[in-house]
Parts: structure tokens; C-alpha cells; sequence
């Protein structure tokens, strides 16, 4: 990671209620910035929504 690129973490990063989440941390991404981590409302929905990242968007990140 380059020391000049924004660090942001997403919270709801799945789409089961707005759907918004995974649309936002693909941008960001996809402009330079390093997604760094997920936060959502318990271990399961945070892995499942880590897990769609990675797999549509090559994001690694972590979960909170």
C-alpha cells in the first residue's frame, strides 16, 4: 500500500437492506483508495459481505 492513498472503511457493505455498501467500497477502490476494512452489524453478515468483495472486486479487507 502506498502511503499517499486514503484508507476507508465501509459500513453495511452488503446490499440486503439499501444495497448501497458494496457499490461505494467498489468506487472507492476503483479511484485509488485502499478499502481497508467492513463494518457490519455481526460476524456473519461482515464475512459474507468481505467474501462478495473480494470475489466481484479483488477487495481484501478486514472485518469489524
Amino acid at each position: 500500500m502506498s502511503n499517499n492513498r486514503l484508507r476507508v472503511a465501509v459500513v453495511g457493505a452488503r446490499t440486503h437492506h439499501q444495497g448501497a455498501g458494496e457499490y461505494i467500497a467498489r468506487t472507492f477502490a476503483q479511484n485509488g483508495c485502499d478499502v481497508c476494512a467492513i463494518v457490519a452489524t455481526s460476524d456473519a453478515t461482515a464475512r459474507a459481505a468481505q467474501q462478495t468483495l473480494y470475489d466481484k472486486y479483488a477487495i481484501r479487507c478486514n472485518t469489524y
